[in-house]
């Protein structure tokens, strides 16, 4: 098989137990998936396609009307002293093109970091996981703003 056929189901708070603690080891590479995360609601992983893009990529995707902020994505570490690579962008087939999307990430209670991506751009984003135990990822659609429309994690990738 390919490994690339996973579960779409979404993870409830309540009714699921939570996922395994990601240890990263020094000097390895590990990618998250939405299999790996703790808490899920509201994101789903497969096919999309990315604005400009030819052809469809995996990715990490929630969608957001006006005004919205989606449910965290949840992971959870242990002994990781490494950094988070992400990669981010607007799915092609958003509703609306005109919104500027803001991917947000807090450990441990503390923001660490947010991006900001309009439709057609694309960004990465580094954040330093030293001691991080809870690392949640959020996506906005902060005013002004018109429409609904989807943010893709292209890249998820932990480096210890």
């Amino acid at each position: 098989g390919t490994g690339m056929r996973l579960s779409m189901v979404s993870l409830s708070a309540a009714g699921q137990p939570a996922a395994a603690t990601i240890v990263v080891p020094a000097g390895s590479t590990r990618p998250l998936t939405l299999v790996d995360a703790a808490a899920s609601t509201g994101w789903v992983q497969g096919p999309a396609q990315p604005v400009g893009a030819t052809g469809w990529i995996y990715a990490v995707s929630s969608t957001v009307g006006c005004q919205a902020t989606s449910a965290p994505l949840e992971f959870r570490f242990a002994a990781t002293s490494g950094v988070l690579q992400l990669g981010l962008e607007q799915a092609a087939d958003s509703r609306s093109s005109a919104e500027r999307l803001e991917f947000a990430v807090v450990i441990d209670g503390r923001a660490a970091a947010t991006r900001a991506v309009a439709y057609g751009e694309r960004a990465d984003l580094t954040v330093p996981l030293s001691g991080a135990s809870r690392v949640q990822l959020t996506l906005s659609n902060p005013s002004p703003c018109q429409g609904t429309a989807t943010g893709l994690i292209t890249r998820a990738v932990v480096t210890g």
